[in-house]
Order: C-alpha cells, then sequence, then structure tokens
C-alpha cells in the first residue's frame, strides 16, 4: 500500500469518479468539461481545507480525550493505491460527535462486487483502526447494484435536483402564501425555536435534520434568497437558498425550508417550495440540495416540486 500526494492527473481521474457516483442521464445534460473540471476544484479544494495544519490541530484537540494515542496525521485525507482499490479517503464523525466515527471514502472505481467492498473495509481498518469507525461512507447513483453485498447499507442523504427548465411553472397557488425578503438577523430565534421544538418530538432525528447555524442563513440572506413564508400575513415559515455552482453550472442550493408547528402537514411547505422556485428560477440553471433519507416530509416536497434523486450516500458496516 503506498500513499500519494493528489496531483493535477489525480485529481481529475478522481472528478470523473465524482461524476459516476451520480445519475448518468441527469450528468449527460450538463457540459463534460465544465463539470469535471468542477469536481476536480471541488476535490482538491476540500481535501487542501480538511489538511490544513490548523484543522488537523483543531481537529486533534476536539478529539484526542475520546481516542487513545491518536496523532495528528491520522486526520489527514488519504490519496491511497493498495491492489486493485485507489481511493481518496479521510475520518469523519456524525454531526461532529467523535463516538459516531465514520471513514469517508471515493474510489477511483465504484464497487460492484462483495470483493471490492471487502477491499475497501480492509484499506479502511489498516489506516483508521485507532477511531474503531463503525462504517465506511460511499456515495453512489440511485440503483446501482453491488454483486454479493451480504448487508443492506444504511441510507443517509440524498442529493435531489432537477433542472429548473424541467419544472413548469404555474400560478395554481392557493393565494393564502406570500413570501417577503428577510431583511434583518431577527428571524433566527424564531427559526431556531422551530427546530428545537421539533428534535424533542423527534430525538432520534437531532442528528440527522440539524438547525443550520446563523452564519450559513445569513449567507442566504445576503444573497437575496431567505424569505419568511407568510399565510394570511402570519409568519408560517421560512425558505433559504445559496447560489452554489453544481456540476459547473450556476445553481440555487436549496438550503432550508421549514413550516412551524401549527402549519405542519397542511402541503404549505410545497406551495412555499414553489412559490421560491417561481422568484428565482431566472437565476439559475440547476436546483439541488441534500436531503436526509429520514427525513421524508422533506423528501416528499422536493419530488412534489419536480426533483428527484441523483445520488445516494450509503454507510456500509465495517
Amino acid at each position: 500500500m503506498r500513499s500519494n500526494r493528489l496531483t493535477p492527473e489525480r485529481s481529475r481521474a478522481f472528478a470523473e469518479s465524482y461524476l459516476n457516483t451520480m445519475d448518468a442521464d441527469f450528468v449527460k445534460r450538463v457540459d463534460h468539461q465544465r463539470a469535471s473540471r468542477w469536481a476536480a476544484e471541488l476535490i482538491t479544494h476540500e481535501r487542501s481545507d480538511l489538511n490544513d495544519v490548523e484543522t488537523i490541530a483543531a481537529r486533534l484537540e476536539r478529539n484526542k480525550e475520546h481516542f487513545q494515542e491518536i496523532t495528528a496525521d491520522v486526520f489527514a485525507e488519504r490519496v491511497t493505491d493498495s491492489g486493485a482499490t485507489s481511493c481518496i479517503s479521510g475520518i469523519r464523525f456524525v454531526n461532529g460527535d467523535p463516538a459516531a466515527p465514520f471513514v469517508d471514502v471515493l474510489p477511483a472505481e465504484l464497487p460492484r462486487s462483495l470483493a471490492d467492498l471487502t477491499e475497501i473495509r480492509e484499506l479502511v481498518l489498516t489506516l483508521y483502526a485507532s477511531f474503531c469507525p463503525r462504517h465506511f461512507q460511499l456515495w453512489l447513483p440511485p440503483g446501482h447494484q453491488i454483486q454479493g453485498a451480504q448487508q443492506e447499507p444504511e441510507s443517509g442523504r440524498r442529493i435531489i435536483a432537477a433542472f429548473l427548465d424541467d419544472i413548469t411553472s404555474t400560478d395554481a397557488h392557493s393565494g393564502v402564501i406570500t413570501l417577503v425578503p428577510v431583511e434583518s438577523a431577527d428571524y433566527y430565534d424564531w427559526y431556531a425555536a422551530i427546530y428545537q421544538e421539533f428534535h424533542e418530538q423527534h430525538p432520534e432525528l437531532r442528528n440527522w435534520v440539524p438547525v443550520n447555524d446563523m452564519e450559513s442563513m445569513e449567507l442566504c440572506r445576503e444573497q437575496g434568497l431567505l424569505f419568511r413564508a407568510l399565510s394570511d400575513g402570519t409568519p408560517c415559515g421560512l425558505i433559504a437558498g445559496e447560489e452554489l455552482l453544481f456540476l459547473g453550472e450556476k445553481s440555487l442550493y436549496m438550503n432550508e425550508i421549514v413550516v412551524d408547528g401549527a402549519h405542519k402537514g397542511t402541503g404549505l411547505a410545497s406551495e412555499i417550495q414553489r412559490l421560491f422556485l417561481e422568484r428565482t428560477r431566472d437565476r439559475f440553471d440547476i436546483v439541488w440540495g441534500t436531503i436526509d433519507a429520514k427525513n421524508l416530509p422533506s423528501t416528499k416536497t422536493a419530488i412534489r416540486n419536480g426533483r428527484r434523486s441523483i445520488s445516494e450516500e450509503l454507510f456500509f458496516p465495517i
């Protein structure tokens, strides 16, 4: 086994691997060169950020009490060749919780057999044994088959996306909902309280459906993509997006949509999202977002508004 630095050539190769984790029909509709360049830059920047000396030192400091005899080097992102397996990997923690370690893996070739999974598992155990990870994580296109796999992986997030040209504009609104741009930071306590109530009712989803921090919400507001939803003039929800390249195309990342407790289950979330897309569709080519598989209401809302799953995060047991 040998570890290598991420050369530009290898970065481009892994960019193709990254694109292969998504639905092929969706990816075919974008400019391939631009998408590949975007993926290569994404991989390079993420690895550079995680391998930054200060970042590694901070991760070590945060986790050293939980793990025995760990050193800074085990937090580094690895580019590794081992037999037939070539991959980028790194240690992660569910919601930053050191009690829930897993290994993020981007293989050069998608696994297609039990033997492929076994090779990845052995590599992970060799490199990250000090963390005793429970799973390794792969992103795969929907419906991807792995012959001979003996255990069903656990589903994580899904990338749910659509080309905005494919989403039919409609005037079929109730007329009850209006969207108002948020102009100050006074919304955040109200927004966080909605999540607090939700987590009290569904504590099992606290790690999987977390509240956004104020910094990420304020970025949406600065881009003119944070709106308060009103029902007959009364605040009932909030929706936020972020201008963010996806597959090299100008895209709208769906950062957040919430409805307060009094309006849950009324179908307002779908209408809020539909109104939001109609207000912003001229600015973007693609709308996309990541939604945890356990978050069924948000998944249903996205699908009702024309989006579909194009890539799935799967956790394979170690």
